[in-house]
């Protein structure tokens, strides 16, 4: 079964009759953008897996050879990109008090994690831990707030407030 040739911004290139996959770099670099997984690309395009990654191969290689790649470059700056404004806007969440959000980025950023087997002093521990981080996440924004009013020096002011925390956690 021959794969399936995409129906956006083919060239002809190669053996007669057999078209290879070159999108427009705008189109691609705005695709890329969009789409976090290579299937949601792979269905832009309607193109086959196969040929997506043979696409991506031949990225690869041309970076290699020339030290340049338009295509490679927007794919991985563009994928880049967007993980960044998703992960600044769900610390925003965060550090605004979205309870979920803090508990998300805990899980992820701070490591916690939920097992199925816990007694309820570990399950007291961990609403701690993560009462804790959601202190910690909400402090800082005030840390930030605080230090931009006042002109204190962002790192000194928490290592400060850590220090103090970590010792009344320590006294308890």
């Amino acid at each position: 079964m021959p794969a399936r040739i995409s129906q956006h911004s083919l060239a002809k290139k190669g053996k007669p009759g057999k078209a290879q996959f070159l999108p427009d770099l705008k189109e691609w670099t705005k695709v890329c953008k969009i789409y976090p997984y290579d299937t949601d690309i792979i269905k832009h395009f309607d193109i086959a897996k196969e040929t997506f990654y043979s696409f991506i191969d031949k990225q690869r290689y041309e970076k290699e050879q020339k030290n340049k790649s338009e295509y490679l470059d927007a794919y991985k700056n563009g994928r880049a990109e967007t993980k960044q404004k998703v992960l600044n806007n769900l610390l925003e969440m965060a550090y605004k008090g979205d309870n979920a959000c803090t508990i998300f980025t805990s899980k992820t950023y701070g490591g916690l994690r939920e097992t199925k087997d816990l007694d309820a002093h570990e399950i007291r521990i961990k609403e701690y831990e993560l009462k804790e981080q959601a202190f910690r996440l909400s402090t800082e924004k005030f840390v930030n707030e605080l230090c931009e009013k006042h002109n204190l020096d962002k790192n000194e002011t928490l290592d400060t407030l850590n220090k103090h925390l970590d010792s009344y956690a320590t006294r308890k």
